[in-house]
């Protein structure tokens, strides 16, 4: 059962997991980095540990905090880094996967704009393979077409669930393939040197979907507010009809 105030926030997970925080630049999506600039700005000093957002760190004392959890939760895998960054060495990523292994009563979701990386360990490029868990959904950010190759690795790695997150999306993507995604997710940017996404944009993909099936979760649009600015809204209510769309994998 999904909780209905989180999904009227625009969030499709219950809670953050950081095991591992800060990160760098993969693509013209991370420009204005939403968790960067809550690190730099000083607003989360508790979840990162300073201000220095390109330095990765791993907490190990956090590792076995869903283990504490005991009702379902949606978790969302280090929303403050890139889990497959390549500062993160091999032994951290292999100790967060024992974790979501070891809390099977939760569903797990890790999004990267690194799945060559995660290619490379889910085949066993340093140790064992990873296995495939039941609890655990893999996923790749898309901004825009020149990263459509992401989809491509996702294809070739074995998961309960594959999705993708057009977020921020920052063009139109033109033709996508589909097969074998699961989830789709979509987004404006966020923040005060926000990128405008023109609704068209968002009603392409999201004609896409229906035709291959794939449920969509619309996170938020922007509004244009006077003189020409825009403003985030996750408020459905205020969007088009055709793009409130807060769907879930399994209905």
């Amino acid at each position: 059962m999904h909780d209905r105030s989180r999904i009227e926030k625009g969030l499709y997970w219950d809670v953050a997991w950081n095991p591992i925080t800060g990160c760098s630049p993969a693509s013209d999506g991370c420009t204005n980095c939403w968790a960067g600039t809550q690190v730099r700005s000083g607003r989360t000093p508790a979840v990162h540990g300073g201000t220095d957002f390109s330095q990765v760190r791993f907490h190990p004392q956090r590792l076995n905090a869903p283990t504490h959890w005991r009702k379902h939760r949606a978790v969302f895998v280090c929303n403050m880094s890139d889990l497959f960054h390549e500062s993160v060495p091999h032994e951290n990523i292999v100790s967060v996967f024992s974790y979501i292994e070891a809390a099977p009563q939760h569903t797990f979701m890790v999004l990267t704009k690194r799945p060559d990386r995660m290619l490379y360990h889910f085949r066993g490029g340093l140790s064992r393979k990873f296995p495939v868990l039941p609890n655990l959904w893999l996923g790749v950010t898309v901004e825009s077409p020149e990263w459509l190759w992401r989809l491509d690795d996702l294809r070739r790695i074995h998961a309960a669930l594959r999705f993708v997150s057009f977020e921020p999306l920052l063009a139109d993507m033109g033709k996508i393939d589909f097969m074998g995604i699961g989830w789709a997710i979509i987004g404006c940017e966020s923040g005060p040197k926000a990128r405008p996404m023109a609704e068209d944009w968002a009603r392409g993909i999201v004609r896409q979907c229906r035709e291959a099936g794939v449920p969509v979760f619309m996170k938020q649009i922007h509004r244009m507010t006077p003189p020409g600015g825009l403003r985030v809204s996750k408020d459905m209510n205020e969007w088009p009809e055709d793009l409130r769309l807060r769907e879930f994998p399994g209905g």
